[in-house]
């Protein structure tokens, strides 16, 4: 994966950087290439390959109060990114850039947000009827989660791994063992 900076106006850093980037002026975004592809399904079952994966492993291990299994990794969002068939690929929304700058703008800071829209005010935002593609950075309220137990089993040998004196249990609950083939129930994980 390799990034490229971004265009420099403020709309157009605004509407394709996370709010975190933005802020810092972390002004870099995946470089991707290649046509957009409209999956058929809404559900895909596909490996978590970006920012997202570090969500997961989070919710998961908060949920289950353990400590979170990753390391090192970076508070730098850029973009839901899926693995399929061995590719990797950025998941992007079609909305206009309208509707864009203002979801953007609300999830700024409530001091700063004023004059950021001041700012695009300025900037005739009425040209920006037309509708773009744009990283989505955070997974969707109701996004649902089936953790196969093979992923299970890694975090728990992760924490073994970390605190050997102190051995997780292992008393899983039903929804974690979705994909073993045992019965369970489906676990559904908020995503903020």
């Amino acid at each position: 994966m390799k990034l490229r900076p971004t265009e420099s106006s403020l709309i157009n850093r605004l509407c394709q950087l996370d709010k975190n980037c933005f802020l810092c002026g972390r002004n870099l975004v995946i470089s991707t290439q290649g046509q957009y592809i409209f999956p058929a399904q809404r559900v895909m079952d596909t490996t978590s390959a970006g920012y997202e994966y570090v969500q997961a492993q989070r919710l998961l291990a908060r949920t289950r109060r353990i400590p979170s299994p990753v390391t090192g990794a970076k508070n730098t969002n850029y973009g839901i990114t899926v693995s399929l068939y061995g590719e990797i690929f950025q998941i992007f929304e079609k909305i206009t850039w309208r509707e864009r700058i203002k979801q953007q703008i609300m999830r700024l800071p409530e001091n700063i947000a004023p004059d950021i829209d001041e700012q695009i005010s300025d900037q005739r935002i009425k040209k920006y009827d037309h509708k773009g593609c744009f990283p989505l950075h955070d997974l969707p309220q109701d996004a649902c989660f089936v953790i196969r137990y093979a992923e299970l089993e890694k975090l728990i040998d992760i924490l073994v791994k970390k605190k050997r004196s102190h051995p997780p249990q292992h008393g899983y609950p039903r929804h974690y063992l979705a994909c073993s083939g045992l019965p369970a129930n489906i676990m559904r994980l908020s995503a903020h």
